[in-house]
């Protein structure tokens, strides 16, 4: 089961809970036996700080670098998504300038193109389906338009001036689409992930190895440090795939157009 079928909250929950327990179970039973065999004191809390301090630079800027490329892809497809409604808002709005007969065939491409893409492909690329055959039918629709756009061009005079600007917005519609389907298997490489973890266990490890003589405080302190890796940790992963989770780029921009423009 792929787990970007449970809800948000759900995933949330699920992560923050994870880094909680390790940071709470560590802190009471991994650090007190390290305070024990190491005969951590004082003097040993600064050497270890300074440590944390050198490893935390690397771990936020790492941390950092990954949610800001995260969000930026994110917010990237959005907008290819927006781009390629625009487009195809464009192409059909052209329609009204044609003959009746070559009208008739462009609209009903144009109400094609957005059923396919909203029924077919959308709910492969929630599925993180990347597979080139799952996205043919769309191509082959806007092939169907580029051809109408040639018998138009054909035509010469009115038609033919139509027939560019056709061309041209179909240029944007395609190219916007080839983006967005290329982004259907974007994600945080696994050994940047790899990294991640590794940087994290570090962390918290030096963390468990600072004596702090009151353990309520030292419960406090290694929670507070958890919960804050957790919330970072569920922004990446709920961001990592623009088209997966309840938080995923849905097809309303397409779905705006098909039903207010086209009359779908």
């Amino acid at each position: 089961m792929d787990i970007y079928s449970f809800s948000d909250q759900a995933i949330a929950r699920l992560i923050v809970a994870f880094f909680l327990f390790i940071g709470i179970v560590g802190c009471l039973s991994i650090g007190r036996r390290f305070d024990k065999f190491f005969k951590l004191n004082s003097d040993t809390n600064g050497t270890i700080g300074a440590f944390l301090a050198v490893t935390g630079v690397f771990y936020g800027i790492i941390f950092g670098l990954v949610i800001i490329s995260v969000l930026d892809t994110y917010d990237k497809v959005e907008n290819l998504v927006q781009s390629e409604a625009s487009s195809l808002r464009q192409v059909y709005s052209m329609t009204v300038l044609a003959d009746p007969k070559n009208a008739h065939h462009l609209r009903d491409y144009g109400r094609e193109y957005a059923q396919v893409v909203i029924n077919k492909e959308w709910p492969a690329q929630r599925a993180g389906n990347n597979d080139p055959s799952q996205y043919l039918d769309g191509y082959k629709v806007l092939t169907k338009i580029r051809q109408e756009a040639l018998a138009l061009n054909q035509e010469g005079g009115n038609a033919g001036a139509l027939a560019q600007n056709l061309n041209d917005a179909m240029d944007n519609l395609t190219t916007a689409r080839d983006q967005r389907i290329s982004q259907v298997g974007a994600e945080i490489p696994a050994k940047l992930w790899t990294a991640l973890f590794v940087l994290t266990a570090v962390n918290m490890v030096l963390l468990w190895l600072i004596r702090i003589e009151n353990i309520f405080l030292d419960v406090i302190l290694n929670s507070a440090v958890a919960l804050a890796i957790g919330v970072v940790f569920v922004v990446c992963f709920v961001f990592d795939h623009p088209f997966k989770g309840n938080t995923s780029i849905d097809s309303s921009a397409i779905e705006s157009v098909y039903k207010y423009e086209m009359g779908g």
